[in-house]
Protein backbone atom coordinates (compact mmCIF):
# COMPACT_ATOMS: atom_id res chain seq x y z
CA UNK A 1 0.00 0.00 0.00
CA UNK A 2 1.64 3.20 -1.17
CA UNK A 3 -0.07 5.49 1.31
CA UNK A 4 0.70 3.44 4.36
CA UNK A 5 4.40 2.73 3.86
CA UNK A 6 6.30 4.22 6.81
CA UNK A 7 8.66 6.42 4.83
CA UNK A 8 9.13 10.17 4.70
CA UNK A 9 8.29 10.29 0.98
CA UNK A 10 5.34 7.91 1.08
CA UNK A 11 2.94 10.64 -0.07
CA UNK A 12 5.06 11.61 -3.06
CA UNK A 13 4.94 8.02 -4.33
CA UNK A 14 1.22 8.44 -4.96
CA UNK A 15 1.97 10.73 -7.87
CA UNK A 16 3.47 7.85 -9.89
CA UNK A 17 0.48 5.51 -9.49
CA UNK A 18 -1.72 4.16 -12.27
CA UNK A 19 -5.40 4.89 -11.88
CA UNK A 20 -8.51 2.75 -12.03
CA UNK A 21 -10.18 3.35 -15.47
CA UNK A 22 -13.61 3.94 -13.89
CA UNK A 23 -12.30 6.61 -11.53
CA UNK A 24 -10.24 8.17 -14.31
CA UNK A 25 -13.28 8.42 -16.58
CA UNK A 26 -15.28 10.18 -13.87
CA UNK A 27 -12.41 12.50 -13.08
CA UNK A 28 -11.86 13.53 -16.67
CA UNK A 29 -15.54 14.46 -16.92
CA UNK A 30 -14.94 17.17 -14.33
CA UNK A 31 -13.06 19.15 -16.95
CA UNK A 32 -16.36 19.70 -18.74
CA UNK A 33 -18.44 20.94 -15.81
CA UNK A 34 -19.97 24.40 -16.18
CA UNK A 35 -19.27 27.27 -13.77
CA UNK A 36 -22.71 27.53 -12.03
CA UNK A 37 -22.72 23.83 -11.27
CA UNK A 38 -19.19 23.89 -9.88
CA UNK A 39 -19.84 26.95 -7.72
CA UNK A 40 -22.67 25.13 -5.96
CA UNK A 41 -20.20 22.55 -4.63
CA UNK A 42 -18.21 24.97 -2.48
CA UNK A 43 -20.67 25.12 0.41
CA UNK A 44 -21.06 21.34 0.38
CA UNK A 45 -17.31 20.86 0.66
CA UNK A 46 -17.05 22.85 3.89
CA UNK A 47 -20.09 21.28 5.58
CA UNK A 48 -19.22 18.50 8.09
CA UNK A 49 -20.90 15.16 7.42
CA UNK A 50 -21.49 11.79 9.07
CA UNK A 51 -22.40 13.22 12.49
CA UNK A 52 -19.24 15.31 12.62
CA UNK A 53 -19.05 18.75 14.17
CA UNK A 54 -16.89 21.67 13.12
CA UNK A 55 -14.68 21.00 16.13
CA UNK A 56 -13.88 17.52 14.78
CA UNK A 57 -12.15 18.89 11.69
CA UNK A 58 -11.00 22.40 12.60
CA UNK A 59 -7.42 21.34 13.36
CA UNK A 60 -4.85 21.63 10.59
CA UNK A 61 -2.61 18.56 10.47
CA UNK A 62 0.90 18.47 9.06
CA UNK A 63 1.81 15.84 6.47
CA UNK A 64 3.48 13.68 9.12
CA UNK A 65 0.45 14.00 11.42
CA UNK A 66 -1.83 13.03 8.55
CA UNK A 67 0.31 9.98 7.85
CA UNK A 68 0.20 9.02 11.54
CA UNK A 69 -3.60 9.28 11.42
CA UNK A 70 -3.71 6.99 8.40
CA UNK A 71 -1.53 4.42 10.14
CA UNK A 72 -3.62 4.28 13.32
CA UNK A 73 -6.80 2.73 11.93
CA UNK A 74 -8.83 0.32 14.05
CA UNK A 75 -9.97 -2.84 12.26
CA UNK A 76 -13.39 -1.33 11.57
CA UNK A 77 -14.06 2.41 11.32
CA UNK A 78 -17.18 4.34 12.23
CA UNK A 79 -18.69 6.73 9.69
CA UNK A 80 -17.33 9.63 11.72
CA UNK A 81 -13.81 8.15 11.69
CA UNK A 82 -14.06 7.64 7.95
CA UNK A 83 -15.05 11.24 7.34
CA UNK A 84 -12.51 12.83 9.70
CA UNK A 85 -9.67 10.76 8.25
CA UNK A 86 -10.75 11.43 4.69
CA UNK A 87 -11.16 15.14 5.41
CA UNK A 88 -7.57 15.47 6.62
CA UNK A 89 -6.23 13.34 3.78
CA UNK A 90 -8.09 15.51 1.31
CA UNK A 91 -6.58 18.61 2.93
CA UNK A 92 -3.17 17.15 2.16
CA UNK A 93 -4.22 16.61 -1.46
CA UNK A 94 -5.45 20.20 -1.65
CA UNK A 95 -2.04 21.42 -0.46
CA UNK A 96 -0.49 19.39 -3.28
CA UNK A 97 -2.90 21.03 -5.71
CA UNK A 98 -1.97 24.49 -4.45
CA UNK A 99 1.71 23.64 -4.92
CA UNK A 100 0.91 22.63 -8.49
CA UNK A 101 -0.85 25.98 -9.04
CA UNK A 102 2.28 27.73 -7.82
CA UNK A 103 4.33 25.79 -10.38
CA UNK A 104 1.99 26.97 -13.15
CA UNK A 105 2.35 30.55 -11.88
CA UNK A 106 6.17 30.28 -11.94
CA UNK A 107 6.10 28.94 -15.49
CA UNK A 108 3.80 31.81 -16.46
CA UNK A 109 6.26 34.35 -15.03
CA UNK A 110 9.22 32.65 -16.70
CA UNK A 111 7.47 33.06 -20.04
CA UNK A 112 6.85 36.74 -19.33
CA UNK A 113 10.57 37.24 -18.69
CA UNK A 114 11.22 36.15 -22.28
CA UNK A 115 8.14 37.31 -24.19
CA UNK A 116 6.73 40.82 -23.80
CA UNK A 117 2.96 41.30 -23.56
CA UNK A 118 0.83 44.18 -22.28
CA UNK A 119 0.02 44.38 -18.57
CA UNK A 120 -3.71 44.19 -19.30
CA UNK A 121 -3.32 41.00 -21.31
CA UNK A 122 -0.95 39.58 -18.72
CA UNK A 123 -3.59 40.09 -16.03
CA UNK A 124 -6.36 38.72 -18.24
CA UNK A 125 -4.41 35.58 -19.16
CA UNK A 126 -3.45 34.76 -15.58
CA UNK A 127 -6.93 35.40 -14.17
CA UNK A 128 -8.39 33.06 -16.78
CA UNK A 129 -5.83 30.41 -15.84
CA UNK A 130 -6.37 30.89 -12.10
CA UNK A 131 -10.13 30.65 -12.55
CA UNK A 132 -9.78 27.41 -14.50
CA UNK A 133 -7.51 25.87 -11.86
CA UNK A 134 -9.80 26.96 -9.01
CA UNK A 135 -12.88 25.66 -10.79
CA UNK A 136 -11.29 22.26 -11.27
CA UNK A 137 -10.28 22.10 -7.59
CA UNK A 138 -13.89 22.74 -6.58
CA UNK A 139 -14.92 19.94 -8.92
CA UNK A 140 -12.38 17.61 -7.32
CA UNK A 141 -13.72 18.47 -3.88
CA UNK A 142 -17.27 17.66 -4.93
CA UNK A 143 -16.08 14.46 -6.58
CA UNK A 144 -14.35 13.48 -3.32
CA UNK A 145 -17.60 13.82 -1.37
CA UNK A 146 -19.42 11.62 -3.87
CA UNK A 147 -16.64 9.03 -3.65
CA UNK A 148 -16.78 8.94 0.14
CA UNK A 149 -20.57 8.59 0.21
CA UNK A 150 -20.34 5.77 -2.29
CA UNK A 151 -17.66 4.05 -0.20
CA UNK A 152 -19.61 4.06 3.08
CA UNK A 153 -22.93 2.91 1.60
CA UNK A 154 -22.11 -0.70 2.34
CA UNK A 155 -21.14 -1.67 5.85
CA UNK A 156 -18.30 -3.96 4.74
CA UNK A 157 -16.57 -0.94 3.24
CA UNK A 158 -15.84 0.34 6.75
CA UNK A 159 -13.12 -2.24 7.28
CA UNK A 160 -9.73 -0.54 7.46
CA UNK A 161 -8.23 -2.60 4.63
CA UNK A 162 -11.06 -1.55 2.31
CA UNK A 163 -10.74 2.09 3.34
CA UNK A 164 -6.99 2.02 2.69
CA UNK A 165 -7.59 0.71 -0.81
CA UNK A 166 -10.21 3.39 -1.36
CA UNK A 167 -7.78 6.13 -0.29
CA UNK A 168 -5.11 4.77 -2.63
CA UNK A 169 -7.54 4.68 -5.57
CA UNK A 170 -8.81 8.16 -4.81
CA UNK A 171 -5.31 9.64 -4.46
CA UNK A 172 -4.27 8.08 -7.76
CA UNK A 173 -7.24 9.69 -9.50
CA UNK A 174 -6.60 13.04 -7.81
CA UNK A 175 -2.95 13.21 -8.87
CA UNK A 176 -3.75 12.16 -12.40
CA UNK A 177 -6.40 14.87 -12.56
CA UNK A 178 -3.81 17.35 -11.27
CA UNK A 179 -1.42 16.30 -13.99
CA UNK A 180 -4.07 16.74 -16.69
CA UNK A 181 -5.19 20.20 -15.57
CA UNK A 182 -1.60 21.37 -15.08
CA UNK A 183 -0.60 20.31 -18.59
CA UNK A 184 -3.75 21.89 -19.99
CA UNK A 185 -2.97 25.33 -18.57
CA UNK A 186 0.77 25.16 -19.19
CA UNK A 187 -0.06 24.57 -22.85
CA UNK A 188 -2.70 27.32 -23.00
CA UNK A 189 -0.42 29.88 -21.34
CA UNK A 190 2.55 29.01 -23.53
CA UNK A 191 0.54 29.22 -26.74
CA UNK A 192 -0.99 32.56 -25.80
CA UNK A 193 2.23 34.21 -24.68
CA UNK A 194 4.58 32.80 -27.32
CA UNK A 195 2.15 33.70 -30.14
CA UNK A 196 1.20 37.06 -28.61
CA UNK A 197 3.33 39.33 -30.82
CA UNK A 198 2.42 37.36 -33.92
CA UNK A 199 -1.28 37.77 -33.16
CA UNK A 200 -0.81 41.47 -32.42
CA UNK A 201 1.00 42.01 -35.73
CA UNK A 202 -1.79 40.23 -37.61
CA UNK A 203 -4.42 42.40 -35.91
CA UNK A 204 -2.51 45.56 -36.78
CA UNK A 205 -2.20 44.42 -40.38
CA UNK A 206 -5.89 43.56 -40.67
CA UNK A 207 -6.94 46.93 -39.22
CA UNK A 208 -4.43 49.04 -41.13
CA UNK A 209 -6.45 51.70 -43.01
CA UNK A 210 -3.61 52.19 -45.51
CA UNK A 211 -3.84 48.53 -46.50
CA UNK A 212 -7.58 48.86 -47.09
CA UNK A 213 -7.11 52.04 -49.13
CA UNK A 214 -4.54 50.32 -51.32
CA UNK A 215 -7.06 47.59 -52.11
CA UNK A 216 -9.54 50.22 -53.23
Amino acid sequence: DLIFASTANSFSKLQTCCVCPRILAQLRNLLRLKDPKVAAYEKEFYTPKFRCKESDINEDLTDSETLALLESFPRVLTEKQLYVTFYHFRQYLIRCYNDMTEEVWKDFNNLLSVYQISEDDETEYWMECKKGLSRFLLSLNHYSIKCLYNHVRKRKKRKSKNFKKFLNDFAEAWFLGMKDIKNKWLTINRNKIINYNKDQDENIYENDPNRKNKKM
